[in-house]
């Protein structure tokens, strides 16, 4: 569940406003301008995410946060429903 969670907020994250501005004017020129679009973009996108998890881990591993991680889906879950509360108490 934890991973579907992470796909649908990856999903429907914002950044997907940027694909529209990035491939249309590589649809003008030819299509395989756009699968180089959708290629770099993903790539960067999944590139940037990597980082980040990467770089999370090794800080915490670095504080010594062992004990934490039976608690992992619960801190992910408050995350996510600080987000969710966040974007309706500011109308986001």
């Amino acid at each position: 569940m934890t991973v579907w969670a992470l796909f649908v907020i990856f999903a429907f994250g914002p950044c997907e406003a940027l694909i529209p501005l990035l491939m249309a004017p590589a649809w003008g020129e030819h299509w395989l301008w756009v699968l180089g679009v959708v290629g770099v973009f993903g790539s960067l996108t999944v590139g940037t995410m990597l980082g980040a998890v990467a770089v999370g881990f090794v800080g915490l591993s670095v504080v010594g946060a062992r004990g934490w991680d039976r608690y992992a889906n619960v801190l992910a879950g408050a995350a996510i429903a600080a987000s969710g509360l966040a974007i309706q108490a500011l109308g986001i």
